[in-house]
C-alpha cells in the first residue's frame, strides 16, 4: 500500500539506509578533510618555524665570523702595543741608566778634582 507520500515502506526503508550510509560517508570525508587541513596547518608552521631557526643560526654564524676576525685583529694590535711598551720600557731603563752612569762620573770626578787640588 501507498502512503501519501508516494513511497512504500520497503522503499522507505532502502532509502533511509542508503540516505543514512551517505551521510556518514561524508561526515567521514568531512571528518578527513579536517584531519588534513589541521595537519597542513601544522605542517606549515613547522616549516615557518625551521626556516627561522635557520635564519637565526645564519645570523649566529655571521655573528661568530665578526667576533673571531674582531679577536684576530686584537690579538695583532695588542702584539704591536706589547712591542712598543717594551721598546718604551728598554728607552726608560737606558735613560735611568746613563743618568744613574752621569751623577756617578760626577761624583767620581768631583771627588778626584778636589783630591787633586
Amino acid at each position: 500500500m501507498t502512503k501519501p507520500d508516494g513511497l512504500n515502506a520497503s522503499f522507505r526503508g532502502t532509502l533511509k539506509a542508503i540516505t543514512q550510509s551517505y551521510t556518514t560517508r561524508r561526515d567521514k570525508i568531512t571528518q578527513l578533510r579536517e584531519d588534513v587541513k589541521e595537519v597542513h596547518t601544522i605542517m606549515q608552521q613547522n616549516i615557518e618555524d625551521a626556516l627561522e631557526r635557520g635564519e637565526r643560526l645564519d645570523n649566529l654564524v655571521e655573528q661568530a665570523d665578526e667576533l673571531r676576525d674582531t679577536a684576530s685583529a686584537f690579538h695583532r694590535q695588542s702584539g704591536t702595543l706589547k712591542k712598543r711598551m717594551c721598546q718604551r720600557n728598554v728607552a726608560a731603563a737606558s735613560c735611568i741608566i746613563v743618568l744613574v752612569l752621569l751623577i756617578i762620573l760626577a761624583i767620581v770626578l768631583g771627588v778626584v778634582l778636589t783630591h787633586r787640588n
